[in-house]
């Protein structure tokens, strides 16, 4: 395990960064949505429905499309 850890910590620590941060998105878009179809007088549908819906794939390629660029940028700053 303690080698595991040490020669894969960095995979990890990205692999759980990523997830916490999908989990975080997720979970603020839900509250949006349903805060928009409340304004539209239409019904708030359950988290689950919010994950498989297309309104959350929507939102989550918009937030990669709009981040992988400035990752890029900084990967090829810091490898000059």
């Amino acid at each position: 395990m303690r080698t595991l850890l040490r020669d894969n910590g960095l995979t990890i620590t990205v692999l759980l960064l990523f997830a916490v941060s999908l989990a975080c998105q997720s979970v603020a878009g839900f509250a949006k949505y349903n805060e928009d179809q409340q304004g539209h007088d239409k019904p708030a549908i359950s988290f689950g429905q919010y994950i498989i819906s297309p309104a959350f794939a929507e939102s989550v390629f918009e937030n990669w499309e709009s981040e992988f660029p400035k990752s890029q940028n900084i990967q090829q700053i810091h490898l000059r």
